[in-house]
């Protein structure tokens, strides 16, 4: 019975990995996944990866996410302060406002132990057949541990039936990704331009030529990715998104 079951296991660990593509991007935190996308690339050009243009990309989407994380410190730290927040503006005679914003019960867990720098490491990864192919390292220190344990570079918005009445984390995921695209599709996106071949066209590209005068034709080409692409991708994640969310109490089952 037990040799059938490790057959059975090993038969859906084969199925498993020939689902997944040949690109991949992670990011983790002191080793910890924190997201992990596999996707497909057409026409993909091998030497591609050793362009600066490829290079500048990775430098792009790095700056991407850490000014993704910058922005969500800010808010957590503007709606959990302890020192008041001082309002001015006001006509000339009338004195400036002040105003206390409580410390959130469980804002007071978020205080950090004598963290030195690079204790805690963020890491985002390029691979291709699972190799790397870039990677780089940053000091996650400088952002509040509340951010830090729950990035979400999708930005998933959950469906909240009553804005006034929500609690701390349900409260502050919404304040951080309200308005907010998903950064996940962004990244893939740029990828996927720079180290593909776009002179052929296919379902996820097209070329336009724009001519300054006959004797003088410039060629753009432009990324279209099909909605059914788009649309499968989604679906493919929004079940792991879904987890996660009521995991850490945003979404209430």
């Amino acid at each position: 019975m037990s040799n059938q079951k490790d057959k059975t296991m090993l038969e859906r660990e084969k199925r498993n990995e020939s689902y997944k593509e040949r690109f991949q991007i992670l990011l983790t935190v002191n080793g910890n996944v924190i997201c992990q996308r596999y996707f497909k690339v057409n026409n993909y050009v091998p030497g591609s990866t050793r362009s600066l243009e490829f290079n500048n990309t990775m430098r792009y989407i790095v700056d991407l996410i850490k000014n993704e994380l910058v922005r969500k410190s800010r808010i957590y730290e503007w709606y959990t302060a302890n020192s008041p927040v001082k309002l001015t503006g006001f006509k000339p005679g009338e004195e400036d406002v002040w105003i206390d914003i409580p410390e959130s019960d469980e804002a007071k867990y978020d205080e950090d132990e004598n963290l030195k720098p690079y204790d805690v490491t963020f890491k985002f990864s390029f691979m291709i057949d699972e190799k790397p192919v870039f990677e780089e390292i940053w000091d996650g220190t400088q952002y509040p541990k509340y951010v830090r344990n729950s990035v979400d570079l999708s930005n998933a918005k959950p469906k909240f039936n009553d804005l006034l009445n929500m609690n701390f984390k349900q409260s502050m995921w919404y304040r951080m990704t309200v308005g907010e695209p998903d950064y996940i599709y962004i990244i893939i996106k740029e990828i996927y331009g720079v180290i593909s071949e776009h002179k052929e066209k296919n379902k996820y590209t097209k070329t336009e030529v724009y001519r300054n005068g006959d004797d003088d034709p410039k060629e753009y080409r432009l990324d279209y990715f099909s909605k059914s692409f788009v649309d499968g991708w989604r679906d493919a994640t929004r079940k792991k998104t879904d987890i996660y969310l009521r995991e850490n109490g945003i979404l209430r089952s």
